[in-house]
């Protein structure tokens, strides 16, 4: 299992711990196997907040976890038993859910193996002809541009009964700091999300800044990149 979703799944199961906690995971310690999630970043638990608030706002019949490895929401988040969770993630990816979630979920869960860097995936029993909700936690962060684009065309090319997609997008800024100096490939951030899916296909983009009050929780204490554009935190809410 990538070390990164382990290392998620141990800042949700600190955020799980904390008396004031912005969510519930009771699988994540399990998850992360022992990864210790290092010094805590106050975004994570926002960002996870934020997309949990946006998805059942939504209120999608189908929705389309990107990249969804130990991501635990079909189990808590209190979806509709209607709604169908479809779990994309490349082979291998899904796997460690099935033995130590051992709990039904309460809504359909679709497992689906694909390459999310290629350019022709699908998701086997989604209905183009319904709304789907896309999301992307952490996901574009980790992907070479090209890749990004690629993907975000691909999801509005299956969204053909109306589709929304959710996703965070790190500023430039991002690149300037010593940890990720000379990184290749460099992770993708961008200052113009709204071309970014434009080019993509979505008709519509809009976002809250990580840190202004509609993203913060009482966490990020009003920070939202106003002092430099390039160190924003863009969560994305687009449509088409």
């Amino acid at each position: 299992m990538d070390y990164s979703a382990r290392w998620t799944a141990a800042a949700r199961a600190r955020e799980s711990a904390r008396p004031d906690r912005l969510f519930d995971d009771p699988w994540a310690a399990a998850l992360a196997g022992g990864v210790d999630a290092g010094p805590e970043n106050p975004y994570l638990p926002v960002r996870t907040r934020y997309l949990d608030d946006a998805i059942l706002a939504a209120g999608f019949p189908q929705v389309v976890l990107l990249g969804a490895g130990l991501d635990t929401r079909a189990w808590r988040l209190p979806l509709p038993p209607a709604t169908t969770v479809f779990e994309v993630d490349r082979a291998g990816g899904l796997g460690p859910k099935r033995s130590l979630v051992p709990v039904p979920p309460g809504c359909a869960r679709r497992e689906v193996e694909a390459d999310l860097s290629a350019p022709d995936w699908t998701v086997p029993g989604l209905d183009e002809r319904a709304p789907v909700l896309w999301v992307a936690e952490g996901l574009l962060f980790h992907l070479a541009a090209d890749a990004v684009e690629r993907l975000l065309a691909r999801a509005a090319a299956l969204s053909r009964g109306g589709g929304r997609l959710l996703a965070d997008v790190f500023g430039t800024g991002l690149l300037r700091l010593p940890s990720l100096a000379g990184r290749r490939p460099a992770p993708f951030c961008t200052d113009d999300p709204a071309g970014l899916f434009g080019r993509a296909g979505w008709t519509a983009c809009a976002w809250d800044l990580a840190g202004s009050p509609a993203a913060n929780y009482g966490r990020l204490g009003g920070r939202a990149g106003a002092g430099d554009p390039g160190m924003r935190t863009y969560l994305v809410n687009a449509s088409v």
